[in-house]
């Protein structure tokens, strides 16, 4: 596995081996459209890393609610609502995020 020496450097420069490229194919095909989706994206990485850093042992509700306390909005500005941390949830548990 090769990764550029700076982050400036062109994605077309990072090679991986032949199952981290089928790990990166799946996880593209399972994100869809919500890969073009900043927010979707955004949402997906912050209740991944509740889940597993801040609240590993706790109920999804509680995670849920717990992260409403600490992330309310999007780095855009706009609201996070419930039916959106939801959806994240069910995207991390189709990634096998669990």
């Amino acid at each position: 596995m090769m990764f550029p020496a700076t982050l400036a450097q062109s994605p077309e420069k990072l090679e991986f081996g032949e199952k981290t490229e089928a790990r990166i194919k799946e996880f593209k095909e399972k994100l869809g459209g919500k890969l073009d989706d900043a927010k979707q994206l955004e949402l997906l990485a912050s209740v991944h890393f509740v889940k597993k850093t801040w609240h590993p042992n706790c109920s999804r509700a509680d995670i849920a609610e717990r992260l409403k306390k600490h992330k309310k909005l999007f780095f855009d500005r706009t609201p996070i609502g419930d039916a959106q941390i939801q959806e994240a949830f069910d995207r991390c548990d189709s990634l096998g995020l669990n």
